[in-house]
């Protein structure tokens, strides 16, 4: 556990100093920036297209659903640490179901992070041909879909490598302060940006456009609801940020969760809202890839462009931090401790071998909306399951009352679709069925 500046209680620390103060490690405030951070990452571009194929109404239904998993899944978590003392994602596995969970539980979580990180890279090489395009250093849009594309390679092998020398200076979650000061600034700017546009937006697609109010379920629901898990999913993170909380009590970590849920909701739902309203049944797969509107100037959207990079990459930094310690946890779990210090070679070669691995999965994954609802469905939701049913079995909560009803709700709901959107997703990438 990281040291943790020592803070007077809060029934001594007036509100402006609760709220205004430097932030330090091991503050509410600085776990939040770190799990808000890590969560705002490639899911966020993609939520305006599921709002065009789900609707308005249905997409806030999917966007509660995922706040609430969220929300317990984090003070789930919690419990295990302040009640067990519980440190490690695999601890929390290992008392739910024993040592093949807990091995099966460390490999979600690596895996899944892989994936996360993978697809933010994805989704940030899709954005930067289009500054390219845009600027005139490519003659013509490269076939991103193609996982033989050589423009694909090239960036998605030079991303991945930049990437790594910024983690080496972000292995905790006080370190994360200047990233998410950054992506922060860059969503608020994005967000202005919109606002200023959406009067000329809509003129050109209001007349001729239609609007999906979403009242009813269609076939694409459960993918549009994996892809909000996905966006809402800090899981992976949840223990961490619990660990460097100062005095991670369950009342604070419940403060934690209301507030990155509070942070995530406002700039998800007007990002998306805006973003959707502005071209309606035209949105794009990735928002900021819509045609340019006449009238308007391009270099505004050029900035926002750059500026959703810069989240991706903050948000790869903190999702790093995860699986940094995943893999090194599963190596050293027979040690009952080790100095990091005799490591940082190895950890060097081990953070190298990583890099190249999520390299190799980002070529042969090119379709976005395939790939995050994929890991919403599998992944996002077997991390938020574990917490839940490990957090019931804490509280000795007896599992057939109705105490237990909207916990059997929640991961019945999420499980179901869940394995419905990965079998579709599978058969979508594989060949055998269309997007």
């Amino acid at each position: 556990m990281t040291e943790t500046p020592l803070l007077a209680p809060p029934s001594e620390r007036s509100l402006r100093d609760r709220w205004f103060s430097p932030m330090k490690p091991g503050s509410l405030r600085m776990t939040t920036l770190f799990l808000v951070t890590s969560a705002t990452g490639a899911g966020f571009v993609s939520m305006p297209a599921a709002l065009k194929t789900s609707g308005l109404v249905g997409s806030i239904f999917l966007m509660i659903f995922a706040i609430f998993a969220l929300h317990e899944s984090i003070v789930m978590t919690g419990k295990c640490y302040s009640v067990l003392g519980f440190t490690r994602y695999g601890q929390i596995a290992n008392y739910l179901g024993g040592k093949r969970l807990e091995v099966f539980g460390h490999w979600i979580v690596i895996l899944s992070t892989i994936f996360s990180i993978m697809v933010h890279n994805v989704v940030l090489v899709d954005i930067l041909a289009t500054v390219f395009y845009q600027i005139g250093l490519l003659k013509e849009m490269p076939d991103l879909e193609k996982v033989s594309d050589l423009f694909r390679i090239v960036s998605l092998t030079v991303v991945s490598f930049l990437q790594m020398f910024m983690i080496a200076n972000a292995r905790s979650p006080g370190e994360m302060k200047r990233y998410a000061f950054i992506s922060l600034s860059c969503l608020g700017g994005i967000i202005i940006l919109l606002l200023s546009e959406l009067p000329a937006y809509l003129e050109t697609y209001w007349p001729n456009g239609e609007l999906n109010w979403g009242i009813g379920i269609t076939s694409r629901t459960p993918r549009d609801l994996s892809l909000f898990m996905f966006s809402f999913s800090v899981s992976g993170n949840a223990i961490i940020a619990t660990q460097n909380l100062y005095n991670a009590t369950p009342r604070r970590l419940k403060k934690v969760s209301v507030l990155t849920n509070g942070y995530l909701a406002v700039i998800y739902a007007t990002i998306t809202i805006l973003a959707y309203l502005s071209t309606l049944d035209q949105t794009p797969t990735i928002f900021l890839n819509r045609p340019p509107t006449p009238g308007l100037p391009e270099w505004p959207m050029q900035l926002a462009r750059c500026g959703v990079m810069l989240c991706l990459n903050s948000s790869n930094i903190g999702l790093f931090a995860s699986l940094r310690a995943g893999i090194t946890q599963m190596r050293y779990h027979k040690s009952e401790s080790f100095d990091i210090d005799s490591i940082k070679g190895d950890l060097l070669i081990q953070d190298l071998i990583t890099v190249i691995s999520m390299t190799l999965l980002s070529l042969c994954f090119p379709q976005i909306l395939t790939t995050l609802s994929l890991i919403g469905g599998s992944g996002g939701v077997i991390l938020s399951t574990i917490p839940i049913f490990a957090g019931m079995k804490a509280e000795k909560l007896n599992w057939l009352r109705w105490k237990a009803a909207k916990y059997w709700f929640l991961v019945g709901i999420s499980a179901s679709l869940g394995f419905y959107t990965t079998i579709f997703d599978l058969m979508v990438y594989l060949g055998y069925l269309n997007e």
